[in-house]
């Protein structure tokens, strides 16, 4: 009994993905450059967010980080930011320095 051969085609479907993706990161990139989105990602329009979120900042950092995972940003990334936000001392996690910041 012989098994029926595997077709292998490529066709235009990873054009397409990776033509999506381009089209992505260019959006991505006018949108930060040309509006007022980029004000809002500056050191301290983000510290203020997360002190006005008071106790909830923890949640507002899953909620973010998980967004970003599902955009396929990288958690190393979003990790370093919230670090670079963070006013404790570097030798605590991320985990332990999220609420730190906001009970101080």
């Amino acid at each position: 009994m012989e098994a029926a051969p595997q077709k292998t085609s490529t066709g235009k479907r990873p054009l397409i993905k990776a033509l999506f993706l381009l089209a992505f990161i260019v959006a991505a990139v006018l949108i930060v450059r040309f509006t007022p989105v980029k004000s809002y990602l500056t050191r301290e329009a983000l510290g203020q967010v997360l002190e006005s979120a008071g106790y909830w900042a923890p949640l507002l950092f899953i909620l973010v980080y998980t967004l970003g995972i599902c955009l396929f940003v990288p958690g190393t990334l979003l990790t370093t930011v919230m670090e670079l936000l963070s006013e404790a001392p570097p030798a605590f996690p991320v985990s332990v320095r999220v609420p730190f910041r906001t009970a101080v």
